[in-house]
Parts: C-alpha cells; structure tokens; sequence
C-alpha cells in the first residue's frame, strides 16, 4: 500500500485533514506525530505499533526475486516477531539490493525549508528555547543521530558515516551507501551509534569511547528487521539475535507464538503472549523464569510491550478501550496505568523515559504521569521531549511539568551533547547551538 492510496490525517491540534504520510499539518504548520500519519509497512503487515525516536525509519529492502512481505499474516509467529521489532527504531533488511521504500519516518517537527542557508546568525536562524542561534561547530550532513548519553554524535553524508565528540572532533568512520540507516542504542549496556548498510546486510556500531566500529554481517538471503530498543535486536526470518560486541549473538525462542519483550540486565531475553504470561529465557530458548503479568483491567489482553527490563511497558485492550501499563517484571504486580487512545512510544534520547500520547512514562520505575494533556511528542530531545502543544510547537523538559512554546525553528532538532548542546540539521549540515537561559513552566495534573 502506497502513502497516496491511503486516506487523509487528521490533525491533533487543529483538526484539519492533511494527505497521508505527511510530517507536518499544512493548515497550523505543527508536526503531525508519527502515529497520526496512517502509514503501514507493507500489504500483509499491521500498522507499527510501537517506539519512535527522533531519527527513526522503517526502510524495506527487497530480494531479488520479490520476497512476499505478506506472509506475515497477523496473528501467526512472524507477525509476532515483526511486530515487536517495528515497534523500535528499526530497518527491515531483506536481502543484497537497494532500498525499496521509505515505509515511515519519525522525523522531528517541522523539516528546514529548502531556501534555508548554512549561515548561522541571530537573524536567519532561529533554533529552539534554550539554545543561542549562533552555531559554536558546523559539518556537513544528510541525516544524523545522537548517542543517549550525548557524548557522540554519528553523520551520515552520501559515501561516508563519521561519528564527531561533542566538541565536534572526528573520532570514527566507515563507507556508507544510498541504503545505510543510522541508529542509537545500547550494546553490551554500553552507548553506542549503530550504522545498518541494507544493500550490504552489514551493521557496524561505534561502542562506549572506541573509535573502531564492531561489524556484524546478517544473513543476505532472508528479511532481517535491526532494531535499537536501548539494546540492538535483529529478527531474521523466525530467529532473534542481540548485538554484542562479539558480533551476532541468536536466541531461541521458548515456544511458538510469542513476540519478544526486551533484554534483561543478565542477557536474557523476555517473551509475551497475549495473555501477559511473561518468559524470560537465555540462549537456548529454555525458559528459566515465567511471570503473569497483572491485567490492569478484568478481560484485558496483552496488545504489544514496548519496553522490557526490570519493568514491563505495555498496551492492553478490553473492548474499545487501551490501557497503558507498566508492571515489575520480577513479580508480574501493576505499578502504573491510565487508558490512551495513542499506541506510539516515543521515546527520550536519554532512554530514561518516553511519552505515549500523553502520559510520560520513567522507563526505570514505571510510574506514570500526565506533564501536559494537551502536549504531543514528535521526538526526544535530551532527557525531554519536542513536539506540539494547544497548537503550538514546545518542548517538555526533564525538569519541566509543562511544556515551553518552541515557535518555527528553522532546524531540524537531532538531539543535546553531554554539556548540553543542540545538535539540529540544517541546509545539508548539523550545527551545534550552545545553551542559553530559558523560562521556568508551570505545572500540570498526574496521571489517575
């Protein structure tokens, strides 16, 4: 299914229809949250239902002859499979040619217009709340994405991908080509920026402080989804693999129908099925833990988990109603929940915490709150979170309860360096904006 076939997208703040597939609504000029585009993967495959992140895309590549997408049926193993993968950040690899399509992409609001030059003064640039308009480094750029920890930052022009510090220094590179996709995560629980080459089925990470990137090859002859969820996963065909620092590393599956969860601190990987019973198993596929997560409400079943660890983030569904819950993964017991009509997660560069519609989430304890009702996220920023708020752009803040006015900006925001920094893409380059004072906000409710 093509974008144009699809109908029109409501707008969140304004209510007025814009074609399917667009990033930003053409009567208010706010970003239209990924989730709101109506965009699918491919005939055969549900709507991703998941995390974004401000870079993240979905990109298939086919085999040659054709491989049939539609094979996944909803409902079978490979559906399963897939679907918890799309949920991330991901590319979606399926064999040795070029990009097929762009699927989706959950790129910051607002894209810099084309007229914009590389000049960045106080009177053509005009960047976020919080940062000066004069750049302190410049490089060139196609697309970019930030480290969680904001130490690193990895550029992606049309031969080459180079990772810079944050005082912009060359620290790392490698050939690239037209269908490498740029990631961030975590591997063996350090930081790292991930490079998927799809026409090569190649993944090369830049891990921690090493300049040297860890290549893994994936195999060439089937659909391979790479996907950042904090950890690096790679589903191919029917099989996971986590990404170490020693290369691929595969996971059996415990029992047949199951979508995985997330990785535990001690490498074990999590499964669900649709009635919450939780599986934790290591390599082998040999469960060595089982949990039944509590329904937050009677007759709920288990939609997706989009984020696993020590806690549980998860979608239920009882009847009409979704219900976003968080639940200790030792114990199964409900830490926090509260009904949405939103199944994106969107989560914090940080990786600490991630909004879905607008209930904020901290990843690291599962409590569950409403910052600002009316406050959208199109992507993180730092600790915080960029997007629209009562018809107007904003930025949530870690150390805000409410969103602050953002305007036009006339950049494309990627992400913070460690010393706080904006990294944003302009005119074929990522700048780096110095910070500058910005107004304290008021607070908003909580979450019932």
């Amino acid at each position: 299914m093509s974008v144009d076939e699809q109908s029109p997208v409501t707008c969140p703040s304004c209510g007025s229809e814009n074609r399917a597939g667009s990033e930003w609504c053409s009567s208010c000029s706010l970003a239209l949250p990924s989730g709101e585009r109506g965009e699918t993967a491919d005939a055969g495959f549900p709507a991703a239902e998941g995390d974004t992140a401000s870079r993240a895309a979905v990109v298939v590549v086919r085999p040659r002859p054709p491989h049939d997408l539609a094979v996944a049926r909803p409902g079978s193993k490979r559906w399963r499979l897939w679907l918890a993968v799309a949920a991330s950040t991901a590319v979606v690899i399926g064999g040795t040619v070029g990009v097929d399509r762009l699927v989706w992409n959950a790129a910051a609001p607002h894209p810099v217009p084309a007229t914009s030059t590389p000049t960045h003064t106080a009177s053509s640039t005009l960047t976020l709340p919080g940062w000066q308009t004069d750049a302190r480094w410049s490089v060139p750029a196609a697309s970019a994405v930030t480290r969680a920890d904001g130490q690193r930052v990895a550029v992606l022009t049309g031969t080459r991908v180079t990772v810079y510090s944050a005082a912009g220094k060359r620290v790392g590179e490698a050939a690239a080509s037209a269908s490498t996709t740029l990631l961030s995560g975590t591997i063996d629980g350090e930081p790292a920026l991930i490079a998927v080459d799809a026409s090569k089925a190649r993944v090369l990470a830049w891990v921690g402080a090493k300049a040297s990137a860890v290549a893994a090859q994936l195999p060439g002859d089937s659909h391979c989804t790479v996907a950042a969820r904090g950890p690096v996963f790679a589903v191919c065909g029917s099989s996971v693999s986590v990404l170490g620092t020693d290369g691929i590393r595969p996971y059996g599956m415990p029992a047949p129908g199951l979508q995985f969860v997330g990785l535990t601190s001690a490498g074990a990987l999590q499964w669900a099925d649709a009635t919450g019973d939780l599986v934790t198993a290591p390599s082998s596929g040999v469960a060595t833990a089982r949990v039944q997560l509590r329904a937050p409400a009677p007759g709920a079943h288990l939609q997706s988990a989009l984020n696993g660890g020590g806690v549980i983030t998860s979608l239920w569904v009882v009847g009409a109603t979704r219900i976003l819950a968080t639940h200790n993964a030792s114990s199964g017991a409900l830490i926090g929940q509260t009904k949405t009509t939103a199944s994106m997660m969107v989560r914090s560069q940080s990786g600490t915490s991630a909004m879905v519609g607008a209930a904020l989430v901290n990843l690291a304890t599962g409590a569950i709150s409403l910052p600002a009702p009316a406050f959208v996220a199109a992507s993180g920023l730092g600790g915080g979170f960029y997007g629209a708020s009562a018809g107007r752009n904003a930025i949530l803040r870690a150390s805000s309860k409410a969103p602050v006015p953002a305007g036009i900006p006339t950049v494309l925001p990627v992400g913070t360096t460690n010393d706080g920094q904006l990294l944003a893409l302009a005119a074929g380059q990522l700048s780096a904006f110095p910070s500058a004072p910005v107004p304290e906000s008021t607070p908003s409710g909580t979450a019932k």
